[in-house]
């Protein structure tokens, strides 16, 4: 894992360069091309506009990683992968994602397909250290 406290700065707006975390995150290191933001204001959550087609991982408020957040061509939020809630009868550790729909996040909570179970897991593992998510339900 690659955490470095002192990359990135404020970073410019949505639309700026690419790479750099949208005006009010800062970017605080990078796992597998995937840049860590962290809300410099509220200290957790992640923003609802960025450069178009970006992918964050965000941070709570103590610098956990808690989140994976997808953006479209468009830049709004379009998916998040979450783990760290229970729903619904399930517990705190099943991985889910939520949709997005003009820019608020709908209700509704999903199991992972096969694939993006396949192509996210190591990558989510890898990020918060831990490997007793559940990923099938």
């Amino acid at each position: 894992i690659r955490r470095n406290n002192n990359m990135g700065g404020r970073g410019a707006s949505y639309g700026g360069r690419r790479g750099r975390a949208p005006r009010g995150y800062r970017t605080v290191g990078k796992i597998r091309g995937i840049s860590i933001v962290r809300n410099t204001i509220k200290k957790s959550g992640l923003p609802t506009r960025a450069p178009a087609n970006s992918v964050y991982f965000g941070t709570n408020s103590i610098g956990k990683i808690v989140q994976l957040r997808f953006y479209g061509k468009d830049g709004q939020v379009i998916k998040d992968i979450d783990w760290v809630h229970s729903f619904a009868g399930h517990r705190n550790g099943t991985v889910h994602w939520h949709k997005w729909k003009n820019n608020k996040r709908e209700e509704g909570h999903y199991p992972l397909s096969k694939s993006d179970i396949k192509k996210y897991k190591d990558i989510i593992e890898t990020a918060t250290e831990k490997k007793d998510f559940i990923w099938e339900w």
